[in-house]
């Protein structure tokens, strides 16, 4: 083996470990291998916009610190970082941050990780985009929903899920007000439900979700089954 081959050969190695790499500007976040990684397990929802503030909430498959970063150019030339404080199983690993001071009416963008809480081992990043309120009179464009898996009828990915929200999605909005009965928590949802002109509409179906919701475990669940809608 030649020299340069031992080199690359003991890089990869300690990538494989888990190694901190300032010269690439990740310090002091460390490198690990997949499995060893915090995983976001319900992507990352923005929410409470004003003109100089937003909420950003992610939860995490273990215990963590929330690590958001923010630019108003998606290229992250001059991002802010904010951290939450550390999230654990009492919270069911879910955590947000309160970002400050944004400019108002302006695009901005984020993305996120989670760092785990014991080793420091950051999770891959997920990106996201929102717009600030503005300060002006302008005009604006917001879609209304609710009333989400109800009946018996949760997701369908026959159907293609929920494709409202796609729709909603391709609209635009600066803004979705889900108003009433995100969840029908006393409303279980069974593998099948025959509708009314005889057709079967066959539903993605979880643990959670099977019965109505007693035990705080089965709440979070009924709120956990609506994001797995891809």
């Amino acid at each position: 083996m030649t020299a340069p081959d031992q080199k690359r050969r003991q890089l990869l190695q300690g990538i494989g470990a888990g190694i901190a790499l300032p010269a690439l500007g990740i310090a002091p976040a460390i490198i690990a291998a997949p499995r060893e990684r915090p995983q976001m397990l319900d992507g990352v929802q923005s929410g409470d916009v004003t003109d100089g503030r937003a909420l950003i909430w992610s939860r995490c498959d273990r215990a963590g610190r929330l690590v958001v970063e923010w630019d108003t150019r998606s290229r992250f030339g001059n991002p802010r970082r904010m951290l939450s404080s550390i999230t654990d199983a009492g919270q069911d690993f879910t955590a947000r941050v309160d970002l400050r001071g944004l400019p108002a009416d302006q695009s901005i963008f984020y993305r996120a990780r989670f760092e785990d809480a014991r080793s420091g081992v950051l999770s891959e990043p997920w990106f996201g985009h929102l717009r600030s309120a503005p300060t002006r009179a302008r005009n604006i464009r917001f879609v209304w929903g609710g009333d989400t898996c109800g009946q018996g009828y949760g997701i369908n990915p026959d159907f293609g899920g929920m494709r409202i929200y796609e729709s909603m999605r391709m609209r635009r909005p600066d803004f979705l007000l889900h108003s009433g009965d995100v969840i029908y928590a006393d409303g279980p949802i069974p593998a099948e439900v025959t509708a009314e002109d005889g057709s079967v509409w066959r539903n993605l179906v979880t643990e959670e979700k099977s019965k109505v919701a007693e035990t705080l475990r089965e709440f979070r669940g009924n709120y956990r089954y609506n994001l797995l809608d891809e």
